[in-house]
């Protein structure tokens, strides 16, 4: 079990911002992070981690005490059983894969078998920079887990990768969470990735818990008036015949739009957008070629 109470004076891209977070963490349970940009998440984890030391308060993990302000205890990163997956990889481009896992403090035998685990067990000899993205990820993942970590973070982890390699992580993380019984923390804005992971989730804004619970339950709630808001980047305006076609990124989605003149009044390619839709009857088609077996 986890129990924090953590406070920390920090900026924001909103300015000034007091992190004050109290909760606990249930063993082997996964909870995501979840929340607008620069309201504390990553934050939260790099305090976990011993990355950065809280201004008050107490972490307590499993009965050890990792941070106390008031008896001035903070732990170095070196004595947390972490295990952290960054965004960026953050692989050692000089060592090999294997080489990789067992700086971390995997034994040799161990590095082969959290290699075989991710499926890369006949890459164990190449270095980083041979491999495909998701290959570097799951290399990452090996390496965070080569410690047996009791608290695995995951940092906006996959959220480079495309759909397709992306959704297959999302799967075998799922997998290998569940199986090694690893309590995980997973900061992500992909709503989708977290109602499919988190068991629970706690909805961060302005440093604080707004909101906890299931994902379904916190983050989706009773949604009846048939109405869809799409965030998009404006690529292109263009005129044909007698309109005017908007063409928006809609996630990894290009699509055509057709606009009248007081929306596009002062719309130009590089604005963001919010596309409004009603559809109380929409055709929902499975994609098979993504779909988990």
């Amino acid at each position: 079990m986890i129990e924090l109470s953590l406070q920390r004076r920090m900026r924001s891209p909103h300015g000034a911002l007091e992190l004050s977070l109290e909760g606990v963490i249930q063993p082997g349970e996964c909870l995501a992070i979840f929340g607008p940009s620069g309201a504390g998440k990553t934050t939260l984890l790099r305090m976990l981690a011993g990355l950065i030391q809280p201004d008050a308060g107490r972490l307590v993990v499993d009965g050890e005490v990792w941070f106390d302000a008031t008896r001035r205890i903070h732990l170095p990163p070196q004595r947390r059983s972490i295990g952290y997956v960054f965004q960026d990889y953050a692989l050692f481009p000089n060592m090999t894969v294997q080489d990789n896992l067992t700086f971390a403090g995997a034994t040799p035998q161990a590095a082969m078998q959290l290699l075989a685990m991710v499926g890369l067990q006949a890459l164990a000899d190449r270095p980083p920079d041979t491999l495909s993205g998701g290959q570097r990820q799951r290399v990452a993942v090996a390496r965070a887990l080569a410690r047996r970590p009791k608290l695995l973070l995951l940092d906006e982890a996959l959220a480079a990768l495309d759909r397709t390699t992306r959704h297959q992580l999302q799967l075998d993380l799922i997998t290998w969470q569940r199986t090694l019984g690893i309590t995980t923390l997973l900061v992500s804005h992909d709503l989708a990735e977290v109602i499919k992971m988190a068991n629970r989730v706690w909805h961060i804004q302005q440093g604080r818990i707004v909101a906890q619970g299931p994902p379904q339950t916190v983050l989706l709630g009773p949604k009846t008036q048939g109405k869809f808001n799409l965030p998009a980047d404006v690529l292109a305006i263009r005129q044909e015949d007698v309109v005017q076609v908007v063409t928006l990124l809609v996630g990894q989605d290009v699509i055509d739009v057709i606009g009248d003149g007081d929306e596009l009044a002062d719309l130009q390619p590089g604005d963001q957008v919010t596309v409004s839709i009603k559809a109380f009857s929409p055709i929902l088609i499975k994609n098979r070629s993504t779909s988990a077996c």
